[in-house]
């Protein structure tokens, strides 16, 4: 374009930053850009600048701009225009009634009326205009607009439909404009909107992309149905109104039911496809339910085929993948035989081998689909083939829906059809003959056999003492979560929690001591001890007792966590009054586990209170490290105990009774 024709004041390029929708750029450097330009620029160049007198002048219809002038930035403009004068003419076209119509300078004109409101300009002020024909005009408007990528998309909207009307293709609109025919055409599929969401659109009340979701709807009722009931929504986005539009329907690459009938099957059975001209590819939209019903159909042809061919009792349709055997439904339901291998003559088991190799030399996509295919047909051929001889009188086959084909599975029965065992023969026979009945029921009885057995233990001490160590065994030595045992009794060994809390870890006396007992127990239990308990009854009572003893030892655990700095209590003191516990036995203060973990004045006060005053008054005299290897010296035969690591034994009174409050011994 000409400098004359295209440049624009500061003021009117802001007003286009300052909209919120979408803009559509064209390809760069496009030819067609260019060309459409030099066109116009061309035939502009020859006609004369006319002086036209301001009244003279209206906005012209072609003026793809004229459905947005934003008040504010008028205002701009015509201060600018007042103070250094209208830098650029104006393009105007005749019109019916005397006036031009001004095609490119719009805003321009605007601001001067505004001007003539204000007293500034008078109505016959001269002003600089090149008259054009119509079909330039609206041309040079497009172009103008387009070279500057801040058209409005209503604009844009607006102007190609009028090219249109002209009887103009998408590719002539495209060429002209220097616009792809495709972006062409997704402004014209938006001429199709309702106007009330157009002129929303050209308010900058909806958004471009929400224009577009919109298109899919086939009426404007539907359109403007479908955005009432998305403005109700927080964020109204594109998608939330796709879906919306589609949620009876099923996007085609969404689809593998719709690939297995084939699009011809569908548009035959009346179906139609919902094309969203907004997306990458050109998205289409399917009637869900009707593709489930085609596929179902098309799965019920299958099946009727392999049932009167190759003879199977029945053949049924499932819309799923095949059946498992460690599935509930199979349990419940039915039977499944062994699966069988193909049967391939020498030609066709060669012949496989060749399609497999290929497969996977192969980086054709469409080749390896194609391979795989002849590949299934003939694994196909080859069960047909196995399952001929097979007895069939009770035995049937299903036709599966998997991962997007059909998949037959033959050699399955129906437990209603398979004879009722005379007597079980295994747990799951139990249970099959359970499930026989409501589970409301079974449930009930559980609880009535719970209860029986509870009363009927309570009078076998000896049953109940050995259940009770079997199952406290389990927990100790195996670490395994057994289910079905009937006790419901944890037991936790803490042995490697408090193992890993100390500081001489494996060297700790308590530590080595336990893992001896552990040995010599693990030695006496016989092969496959945890299968059942029934062994322990061979056991005498003092070994039973002991055995349990050592598995409840292990589960005895205090950690005294500091919480909130104070710390918590331990819970061992009526259990270590009850052993005769003395921790001296167990354990003395050393330097690298105790001492140096202390202040010194932690160490001189424990020193005192073991009665080594003395000692005591030599270590404060010391470096902490070596006041802590001193107390270790000191105190190894002393047997002393820290007061707060020791229960808390109750106060006698005087009539010789225990005082429940009690005093540290």
């Amino acid at each position: 374009m000409s400098q004359q024709n295209v440049n624009t004041t500061a003021s009117e390029s802001e007003e286009s930053s300052s909209l919120k929708t979408k803009k559509t750029r064209r390809p760069a450097k496009a030819k067609a850009d260019k060309a459409a330009a030099a066109a116009v620029e061309q035939a502009l160049e020859k006609i004369d600048i006319e002086m036209i007198p301001l009244s003279r002048l209206m906005i012209s219809p072609l003026n793809v701009r004229s459905k947005i002038y934003v008040r504010s930035r008028i205002e701009s403009l015509a201060a600018t225009i007042k103070n250094v004068g209208l830098l650029h003419n104006l393009i105007a076209h005749d019109m019916a009634d005397g006036m031009l119509g001004v095609a490119c300078g719009g805003r321009r004109l605007t601001a001067m009326q505004l001007l003539v409101s204000q007293g500034v300009y008078q109505p016959d002020q001269p002003i600089p205009v090149k008259r054009v024909t119509e079909e330039l005009a609206r041309a040079a408007s497009m172009v103008e607009n387009g070279e500057r990528e801040d058209m409005h998309p209503a604009e844009q909207i607006a102007g190609f439909q009028a090219l249109a009307d002209e009887g103009k293709t998408p590719a002539q609109i495209g060429d002209l404009m220097g616009y792809s025919s495709r972006h062409v055409q997704r402004c014209l599929k938006l001429t199709g909107l309702a106007p009330a969401i157009l002129d929303e659109l050209a308010a900058d009340s909806i958004t471009i992309d929400q224009c577009q979701a919109l298109a899919l709807a086939d009426t404007h009722e539907r359109q403007l149905e479908v955005w009432e009931q998305a403005s109700g929504y927080y964020n109204a986005s594109a998608e939330i109104i796709r879906k919306l539009i589609t949620s009876t329907e099923t996007a085609i690459s969404h689809s593998l039911k719709f690939a297995f009938i084939g699009k011809d099957a569908y548009l035959a059975a009346g179906g139609t496809i919902r094309t969203d001209l907004f997306s990458d590819e050109d998205e289409g939209y399917i009637d869900t339910a009707l593709v489930e019903q085609l596929t179902l159909e098309k799965l019920q042809q299958i099946a009727a085929a392999v049932e009167k061919e190759e003879g199977f009792a029945w053949a049924e349709v499932r819309m799923d993948s095949r059946l498992h055997s460690w599935s509930s439904e199979v349990k419940k339901t039915y039977y499944l035989l062994p699966e069988r291998c193909p049967e391939l003559t020498p030609e066709e088991d060669k012949e496989l081998s060749e399609l497999r190799a290929r497969v996977k030399l192969s980086d054709d996509d469409a080749l390896v689909a194609q391979l795989k295919k002849q590949v299934a047909a003939l694994e196909e051929t080859g069960l047909k083939r196995s399952w001929a001889g097979a007895d069939k009188d009770k035995t049937g086959a299903l036709v599966c829906f998997e991962r997007g084909s059909c998949f037959i599975q033959r050699g399955v029965q129906r437990q209603a059809d398979l004879p009722k065992k005379a007597k079980p023969g295994n747990k799951e026979d139990l249970q099959t003959l359970s499930e026989d009945y409501s589970a409301t029921l079974v449930r009930s009885m559980s609880c009535e056999r719970s209860l029986a057995v509870q009363a009927a233990l309570s009078t076998k001490p000896d049953i109940a003492l050995a259940m009770l160590t079997w199952t406290l065994c389990r927990s100790t030595f195996s670490h395994r979560n057994y289910d079905g045992t009937p006790m419901k009794i944890s037991l936790t060994d803490n042995s490697s929690a408090l193992i890993a809390g100390t500081t001489a870890k494996e060297d700790t006396k308590a530590w080595q001591f336990i893992q001896e007992q552990k040995a010599q127990w693990e030695a006496k239990l016989p092969e496959d001890w945890s299968q059942d308990f029934r062994w322990l009854m061979g056991w005498s009572t003092g070994d039973v007792l002991g055995l349990l003893g050592f598995c409840s030892a292990t589960a005895v655990c205090s950690f005294q966590e500091r919480i909130y700095g104070r710390s918590q209590t331990s819970n061992l003191d009526t259990l270590e009054m009850a052993l005769g516990f003395d921790l001296a036995d167990w354990w003395q203060p050393g330097a690298e586990g105790f001492f140096k973990r202390m202040s010194k004045e932690q160490i001189t006060g424990a020193l005192k209170e073991a009665g080594k005053t003395g000692n005591a008054s030599d270590a404060e005299k010391m470096k902490k490290g070596d006041a802590a290897e001193f107390a270790e010296e000191v105190m190894k035969d002393a047997r002393w105990v820290p007061a707060w690591m020791k229960p808390l034994q109750p106060a006698v009174t005087e009539n010789g009774s225990e005082d429940e409050t009690g005093s540290e011994g």
